[in-house]
């Protein structure tokens, strides 16, 4: 008789969270797209709440104190970064989610940066405290959902035509620039043949946004704007990309000899 190895099984608690419950927003269910969205508020100090030691891109292990020979990080790492090629191995291999980092000069700093390098996922138990100034509280919430202030369920009366869960993220995205609290809006539009075809961009304009609009179930290279980003003098940045990339771009933010000034 044939035995079916054991599978692990990952479930949603069967009760909904407190904080997604309220009057104002009763947690049923319509015929509407419902969107959640997590409203976090990231405070950058010149230091960083927990110690972090930046490490350059060899995977060699400093030397005590933090002064391997010849593993110092260079001001010139930008004109000395090797790029990975098109086909080439990323350094986080079968593990890697193409965030686009490895695809610029920004390679340089791929070892503090990936939360998939090292010891792995578990990198994130570090990561969070320097990203959002504490870790994950013991509740249902936070070890479900991550670091946050207020999960909120939004949706919008009129939806953008043809934008997914409403266009709620688009619309804020939209806002954001005309009330000028950001000057750019990094976010992915799709390639002109192919709607499942990836094109990061830094949107200028709420028209480029809106050209965003929609879901792309794929991977994709948003991080790869960066250099685009430096290059524009971009100071305030609203950037729309998954977790590992957001905790990479804010990790960028506490390493030396990267000049950014990014809200």
């Amino acid at each position: 008789r044939r035995v079916q190895p054991a599978r692990r099984s990952y479930r949603r608690p069967r009760a909904a969270p407190a904080s997604l419950t309220s009057r104002a927003c009763p947690p049923r269910r319509s015929n509407g797209m419902i969107a959640m969205a997590a409203r976090c508020f990231f405070h950058f100090s010149p230091k960083p709440c927990l110690s972090f030691t930046p490490r350059c891109s060899s995977s060699s292990p400093p030397a005590p104190g933090g002064k391997g020979k010849g593993k110092a990080l260079r001001e010139d790492w930008r004109e000395r970064s090797k790029p990975i090629p098109p086909g080439g191995v990323y350094p986080a291999k079968d593990k890697c989610s193409r965030c686009g980092l490895c695809d610029t000069y920004y390679i340089a700093h791929v070892n503090n940066a990936c939360a998939f390098l090292g010891d792995g996922m578990s990198r994130v138990e570090d990561l969070e405290p320097v990203v959002h100034g504490r870790g994950r509280k013991d509740t249902m919430d936070e070890m479900y959902y991550g670091v946050h202030e207020q999960l909120l369920y939004a949706r919008k009366m009129e939806p953008v035509q043809g934008a997914q869960w409403t266009g709620i993220v688009t619309t804020i995205a939209v806002e954001m620039l005309k009330s000028n609290m950001v000057d750019a809006v990094v976010c992915v539009q799709s390639d002109p043949d192919d709607r499942f075809a990836p094109r990061p961009v830094l949107a200028r304009t709420p028209e480029e946004v809106i050209a965003a609009r929609g879901v792309k179930p794929t991977l994709s290279p948003n991080l790869d704007t960066l250099a685009l980003v430096e290059a524009a003098g971009v100071k305030r940045l609203l950037f729309c990309g998954v977790g590992c990339q957001v905790q990479g771009i804010i990790i960028l933010l506490f390493l030396p000899l990267v000049v950014y000034h990014i809200s």
